[in-house]
């Protein structure tokens, strides 16, 4: 077998095992089946020529040549059935269902080309036979012009198809075949154009193989755009994912395995974390546990009943749901479906036509009609006559009274202000004006039912009889998680619209201090501790720390000002903090921490500024009570989704700081976070704003409550680690003198002229840099001199320079255990909270004092070690 056989039997092979996959994907299809068939005939063109080449006798060789250029005629026409049944024309489809008619012009053809001897002569190659056509005999042009005018038909209804169709998938689909058409017939064409209609050379096996190529472009498309896979199969996977009640599909364990696209849309999230959950997260029954759901199927095989689910917005979605075994085919439970139907829409349609109802000239007894609707409802809905006696309520109302109460008191006959004395003044104003003008009202309260704050929307809707308001319709939603997140939004946004201002300043500001403090400090070590002269020093020094402190209060709002985190108990601080500000106050402080309290990961400058300033404010609310009482508890918590403080799920520390001071104005309650906003004289309003800043930056949560004249409670919710903390600090470095080459880079002259009398005090010797280029060269001047820096400080920030991060990947190309600290008064890189990630080995927060220099250098030079 020579070289054109083997390849053409091969390609016979291939499209015999399209064709046969084809058909085992749908053999119903009648795009499947004439795409089999068109297969069927391009694979015996392959195995004629394969023989044709093969023979080795002139008789077969003719033979196997004139039964191939039949399947060649009946190819093309083949190919234009099967891109009438993709395209779907319905002006062809009547005609394309009799395939023999589209089929006739090339059988005749066939039959006259067979009948009339076109081969004018045949010689033997060494790998085929060299055919020479008769070009006189009229029926060899009639093949090419039937080929031809076939062809083009199929690509004119493929370009039509095309820009008609308005699928984006059908499109890119008939393109892919389109593309892959053209290039055939584009070469197949060349080919003939060579052959010139007179000789079947070697040339003529190539024909066959060009046009497997639209069998390839077919086959991309059948794998990238599903042509031809509507097997029954994946037609009822499609339905179940697409239509418009929610699928949820359980082993037989009851854990889900698929959820289908209805599902997402609901619940507001991505299909990895509704499969990693629990069933009972994803359904809220507040009548039926999951469980329970499970066995009733496993007894009954179906059951029919209502859920709720909780999206991630902490919207509680109301379902209908039917849910069933899956035998398998021993009769053994394989898993459960659950199908649910959103009943939202038709609740509201329902409430809609019922207040239509109830404002048009209607009495009360037709709202009975719409009793078991308004059960249904999750909102409060009573109805009060013009002495305010209930004379209809639903069940959410009932059962949120059993709850606050804790009893089961009559409703219906009562007067509402007996039932809910909270409500008085509130809303009594609001229905006498509803009865006496007939308009209906909607408004926004908060009502404080048994210490259950709840922030609500309600809708007084009057009820007319001749023209006069009999009854009033309440309908109540509770609006209090959508209200705290609409504030916790906003509050963010004033923060960040502070830190913009904030953080333009902080970074000359402390290059300033920086000068200051190093010179203040370096005198008081320099003069004599008798000198008078020092402790006016000591009071600059300190008021200076306290710039620094304002400059640090405001970098928390900014987008730099990161937390340095490090892993650790926070119970200590707490405590330490207490100690700190409410030492020789009368006020009492408890504590109640849980034992195995997890550990945090916290910057402990800015978590003890927190505690230190809701601290101060609990000692300062009860500076007038002679017995004032602060309680801090500490606990582990747990967060799940759908949580009310809407914070990502996970192990946190919750800290709750209660004292029983005067309490909160509730219209205060919601400012008590913002910026510059204080009740106090001399305050300036900072003090909760940044706490707020420093949790969020932790990745935590603050909240309040209040009580008027009963006090308030702050509540932090801190993310717990499992790092474990590292005790490589030195504490004291007094004794321990510096002998270290150090390269500083830094583009401000007051900061150079300062850290060179600093590091040289301690002992340093220090070369300067202005930008990071200039530090690199020195850095690379000081190995080639076999001197090099024992340790280098790099500034992040150079205006119109190379800062830190850029130098610092530079430096660790040329020395990859360089010694280097990172130095920055501001910055919104991450660089500063996580500086081991980029290559630093320690930190200096500007303004640095002498003390903090030294240490700092001393623990990165591992002088502990």
């Amino acid at each position: 077998m020579n070289l054109y056989s083997f390849f053409s039997l091969l390609i016979f092979l291939i499209s015999i095992y399209f064709a046969i996959e084809s058909i085992k994907d749908n053999y119903k299809s009648s795009i499947n089946k004439s795409y089999a068939v068109l297969l069927c005939i391009y694979a015996i063109w392959c195995l004629l020529v394969a023989l044709m080449n093969s023979t080795y006798y002139k008789f077969y060789a003719i033979l196997w040549y004139k039964l191939s250029v039949i399947s060649a005629i009946l190819c093309i026409p083949m190919y234009l059935i099967f891109i009438i049944y993709l395209t779907d024309f319905n002006f062809l489809r009547k005609y394309s269902g009799n395939t023999p008619i589209l089929l006739l012009p090339s059988i005749i053809i066939s039959y006259f080309v067979l009948a009339n001897d076109f081969v004018f002569d045949v010689v033997k190659l060494p790998n085929t036979w060299f055919i020479v056509l008769d070009q006189q005999n009229i029926w060899t042009h009639i093949f090419y012009a039937h080929q031809f005018i076939y062809g083009l038909f199929a690509l004119l209804l493929l370009i039509f198809s095309i820009k008609k169709n308005q699928s984006i998938r059908q499109k890119k689909m008939l393109e892919t075949i389109l593309t892959f058409s053209l290039i055939t017939y584009l070469s197949g064409g060349y080919v003939i154009t060579l052959l010139y209609f007179s000789v079947v050379t070697p040339l003529q096996n190539t024909i066959h193989f060009i046009c497997f190529i639209i069998f390839i472009g077919i086959k991309i498309a059948i794998t990238r755009f599903g042509l031809m896979r509507i097997t029954p199969k994946i037609a009822l996977k499609n339905i179940l994912m697409n239509i418009n009640d929610f699928i949820i599909l359980l082993d037989q364990n009851g854990k889900i395995i698929e959820v289908n696209e209805e599902l997402i849309n609901i619940l507001k999230v991505k299909k990895e974390n509704i499969k990693a959950n629990n069933i009972d997260l994803i359904l809220n029954n507040k009548r039926t546990n999951i469980e329970e759901v499970i066995n009733k199927i496993k007894i009954n095989k179906t059951i029919t009943t209502e859920v709720e689910l909780i999206n991630k917005f902490n919207e509680k979605i109301p379902i209908n749901i039917y849910a069933t075994i899956l035998i398998d085919r021993y009769n053994e439970i394989n898993g459960f479906l659950i199908v649910g139907h959103d009943i939202r829409q038709s609740q509201e349609l329902e409430l809609e036509k019922f207040e239509r109802k109830i404002t048009e000239n209607s009495l009360f007894e037709s709202a009975l009609q719409y009793k078991t609707t308004i059960d249904a409802m999750s909102d409060f809905i009573h109805v009060i006559d013009k002495n305010y006696v209930i004379t209809l309520c639903n069940k959410a109302l009932i059962d949120f009274l059993e709850k606050i109460r804790k009893v089961k008191n009559p409703v219906i006959g009562e007067n509402l202000f007996s039932v809910f004395p909270e409500l008085e003044d509130n809303v009594l104003s609001e229905y006498k004006k509803v009865f006496e003008t007939g308009e209906m009202i909607i408004s926004e309260h908060e009502i404080n039912f048994s210490n259950n704050i709840l922030l609500t929307e309600t809708r007084k809707i009057p009820v007319k009889e001749k023209n006069k308001v009999i009854k009033i319709v309440t309908i109540v939603r509770d609006i209090t998680i959508e209200k705290k997140n609409e504030e916790h939004i906003i509050r963010s946004a004033r923060l960040e619209s502070l830190g913009i201002l904030a953080g333009g300043i902080a970074h000359d500001f402390n290059n300033m201090l920086t000068g200051i403090l190093g010179n203040i400090n370096l005198a008081k070590n320099l003069i004599d501790k008798n000198n008078p002269i020092k402790n006016l020093l000591i009071d600059s020094e300190k008021a200076t720390f306290r710039a620094k402190d304002l400059t640090f209060q405001l970098l928390t709002f900014s987008k730099g000002g990161e937390p340095i985190k490090k892993p650790g108990s926070i119970v200590e601080l707490i405590k330490e903090a207490s100690e700190f500000i409410l030492r020789g106050s009368n006020i009492e402080t408890s504590f109640n921490i849980n034992e195995n309290i997890l550990f945090v990961e916290f910057d402990q400058g800015q978590m003890i500024s927190v505690f230190h300033n809701i601290i101060l404010n609990a000692r300062e609310s009860m500076i007038n009570k002679k017995s004032g009482k602060i309680v801090i508890t500490a606990e582990n918590y747990e967060s799940y989704e759908n949580n009310f403080f809407n914070i990502p799920k996970g192990k946190y520390v919750k800290i709750s700081i209660s004292d029983n001071g005067p309490g909160i104005k509730k219209e205060n309650l919601q400012k008590i976070f913002d910026p510059y906003f204080t009740t106090k004289e001399k305050g300036n309003g900072l003090g909760l704003a940044i706490s707020f800043s420093i949790i969020k930056k932790h990745g935590g949560f603050i909240d309040v409550s209040s009580i008027l004249n009963k006090g308030s409670t702050f509540y932090i919710y801190l993310p717990a680690t499992s790092k474990i903390i590292k005790y490589n600090q030195i504490s004291q470095t007094e004794n321990i003198p510096l002998t270290y080459d150090i390269l500083m880079m830094d583009d401000d002259e007051m900061i150079r002229k300062i850290s060179k009398k600093l590091l040289t005090y301690l002992g340093c010797n220090v070369t300067f840099a202005v930008d990071g280029n200039e530090a690199i060269l020195k850095y690379k001047k000081s190995l080639d001199n076999n001197n090099p820096f024992d340790l280098v400080i790099l500034d992040l920030t150079v205006k119109g320079g190379m800062g830190g991060k850029e130098t610092i990947v530079h430096l660790l190309k040329i020395n990859n255990k360089i010694n280097a600290i990172v130095c920055s008064g501001y910055s919104n890189d991450p660089v500063i909270s996580d500086y081991k990630k980029y290559g630093f080995k320690g930190v200096i927060n500007k303004p640095f004092d002498i003390e903090d220099l030294k240490k700092e250098i001393l623990n990165v030079m591992e002088i502990n070690n």
